[in-house]
């Protein structure tokens, strides 16, 4: 802009003195030039040399040279100031060097932009929280974690605005000025004000500041909200009589929303919270009618039919308990009775098993006090035993035990690789014409030893894996958590297309029987590691529909209380 008023600049020159005419007017400018901006400690400290000197005419002068800090206030100088006039105080805790009770902060403190303003403004609130509190003003606080930090708060460009060509740059809307040898003979605004064409392109640009990674990520979100902030505040406002329920049972409970969110805000509790409230409201049940069906699963699940507890065989002392779940028994029958074997001939034949649901399908829908009179009994038979150890082959079952179960707790996964596979299937994949993706259950994604372990035994047993995008701690869920089957079936049959579409190879093995069935309805093959571990080679030739209708998985659930019985 001054460029455009042929303003003339006098760069790297400082002041020597301002020169009069006889009426006492401004008639020049001494300038002199600069050789330095700062001393050798960093400080403020303009060098000039005196030989290089230049007058420039003028009549009027104007000082531009910044702001400074009004400490009139301070007349009795009380408070402890620097040579610019700036408050002294503490760079940390922003307390004032000369009175305890004076916080200052922002550009009569140390600040020099705005932002650093800011930052000083929270450090000196949480300050004055301490002291009023009685508090020490330092302890556990760093500037580094107080002021600019790194965060997952990005805008990557797939979320420039919609119409917006992510490889070409927005361009700022500059607004038009007037001519500048026309504004130098006048004080009129110089600036005009943006067209409406202008004003909306320039408004454009605007990425917002809310990433919505947790939308981008999410499948069932999409299709009733367009932010969590937006969805939750609805139900603080309106509560869970004017929400529909189908909200917060469409939730697979898989946490990878909040994995996703810059702070992670912890949705799947909010809507864990949302159900036990539907649960209270609707008389301990809920309000979903296709969990009806949970009724039945956990009617049968906890019928002696279908149940059974065993100690150790041969009056041995039952130091373990295998505990193999809901979904593998009612899979893979002959499976359970092998890793029962195996466990035996590894452990000393002090393993005995427990077949019972561990409880996780009530506390998925918020049945809170049902939960709990579930899972009393399932301690009571462990306790019957004597238990020290429950070996878990189900991933929730590993999360619930691991919570509420007096006894130590490992999975089946990790304590493979340290006792061994059977040694006649060591090596039996090798040569196979199938590489295997593994599909890691969401409900253990923290558990990188579970993890290693099923890559220890895939390695083992000399099959060939291509590790998916999406795996490990970043998992996907597989479309069957959160008791959303029954209840929202067609968000479910969504997350497990999508999580099926994501194989490189078409061949997916999963250590959960109910990731499994997601996975092959979602058209790929799949098998659970068990079919591995206890089957001849696999190979393309033995693609196959593996799925079971309810009949056969409860035959099937009761022939592996059968496998288990056999071996007391």
């Amino acid at each position: 802009g001054a460029i455009e008023e042929n303003i003339e600049f006098k760069l790297g020159n400082g002041i020597s003195r301002i020169i009069k005419d006889e009426n006492n007017r401004i008639s020049g400018l001494e300038i002199k030039k600069c050789l330095s901006l700062f001393d050798e400690n960093g400080n403020f400290n303009p060098q000039f040399d005196e030989n290089v000197k230049e007058i420039i005419e003028i009549d009027t002068l104007v000082f531009a040279i910044g702001q400074g800090v009004d400490n009139s206030f301070d007349a009795d100088k009380k408070l402890a100031t620097r040579r610019n006039g700036t408050f002294e105080s503490d760079k940390l805790t922003m307390q004032s060097a000369s009175n305890e009770k004076v916080f200052v902060a922002g550009d009569c403190a140390n600040a020099f932009i705005v932002i650093e303003a800011m930052a000083e403004g929270r450090r000196a609130a949480k300050s004055i929280d301490r002291f009023l509190n009685g508090k020490n003003l330092e302890e556990g606080r760093t500037i580094e974690s107080e002021g600019g930090y790194k965060t997952k708060l990005y805008l990557p460009t797939e979320y420039l605005p919609e119409g917006w060509d992510a490889a070409e740059k927005a361009e700022r809307v500059v607004p038009g000025t007037t001519d500048g040898n026309e504004r130098v003979k006048n004080f009129s605004e110089v600036e005009r004000v943006f067209t409406k064409e202008e004003a909306t392109k320039e408004a454009s640009r605007c990425l917002q500041c809310e990433c919505k990674l947790c939308m981008k990520e999410c499948i069932m979100l999409n299709d009733y909200t367009d932010c969590p902030k937006t969805l939750f505040k609805e139900y603080i406002e309106k509560g869970c009589e004017e929400m529909d329920a189908k909200i917060a049972y469409s939730c697979n409970m898989c946490d990878q929303c909040t994995l996703k969110c810059p702070k992670d805000f912890d949705i799947k509790s909010n809507f864990g919270a949302m159900r036990s409230e539907y649960i209270k409201d609707n008389g301990g049940k809920s309000p979903m009618k296709g969990h009806k069906a949970i009724e039945v699963h956990q009617y049968l699940g906890y019928s002696k039919m279908f149940n059974t507890t065993n100690a150790a065989p041969n009056g041995k002392k039952t130091k373990y308990v295998f505990f193999p779940g809901c979904s593998l028994p009612s899979y893979n029958s002959v499976a359970v009775g092998n890793i029962m074997d195996h466990l035996q001939d590894k452990l000393g034949g002090e393993v005995g098993s427990l077949l019972k649901c561990c409880g996780k399908p009530p506390k998925a829908l918020g049945q809170d006090d049902l939960f709990k009179e579930r899972f009393k009994s399932v301690q009571k038979e462990l306790d019957k035993v004597g238990a020290e150890t429950v070996i878990v082959a189900c991933q929730s079952c590993y999360g619930i035990f691991n919570m509420y179960a007096k006894q130590n707790v490992v999975s089946l996964w990790e304590l493979l690789p340290e006792i061994g596979l059977p040694e006649s299937q060591i090596g039996v994949g090798k040569g196979s014409d199938v590489k295997f993706n593994i599909h890691d259950s969401c409900s253990i994604r923290k558990q990188t030893k579970i993890h290693d372990g099923i890559r220890w035994i895939m390695s083992e047993l000399g099959y060939d894996v291509e590790e998916l995008e999406n795996s490990r701690d970043k998992t996907r869920c597989c479309g069957f958590g959160g008791m959303i089957v029954p209840a929202v079936p067609e968000v479910a049959k969504k997350v497990m297309d999508r999580r099926a579409a994501e194989t490189t190879t078409g061949h997916m093995v999963t250590y959960c029987a109910a990731c499994r069935e997601s996975m092959e309805k979602g058209h790929t093959d799949a098998l659970h590691i068990v079919d591995l571990i206890f089957g001849d080679k696999y190979d393309k030739s033995k693609a196959s529909n593996r799925n079971m209708g309810p009949a056969k998985q409860w035959l099937t659930r009761y022939k592996s209380k059968m496998e288990l019985n056999k071996r007391k």
